[in-house]
């Protein structure tokens, strides 16, 4: 029997992708991740920031529902940064 490392690119999704309503769910693991400076930022693909967000930073499995209806349709990169840990997605707002 072994154990499995989950690394900490896993610990974090968002859904649904692309967004029909505009709203996204970001899902995420403070265990893995950092207690500190969780935070969420939206660009556009100018670079221009849009929109940011504070996340919790409560032990355990976290999920958060972002409203982005005041944003228009269009394709955004979506920054997730905990800690050290950054990841980039594309996401899409229909």
């Amino acid at each position: 029997m072994s154990i499995e490392n989950i690394s900490k690119s896993e610990a974090f999704n968002i859904y649904p992708n692309p967004s029909t309503d505009k709203q996204i769910k970001l899902v995420y693991d403070v265990n893995t991740l950092s207690l500190d400076n969780n935070d969420v930022s939206i660009y556009s693909t100018t670079g221009q920031k849009v929109f940011q967000n504070t996340l919790s930073s409560n032990l355990g499995f976290q999920s958060k529902l972002l409203d982005l209806s005041s944003l228009s349709s269009g394709i955004y990169l979506l920054r997730f940064t905990s800690g050290e840990f950054t990841t980039n997605i594309k996401i899409n707002l229909k």
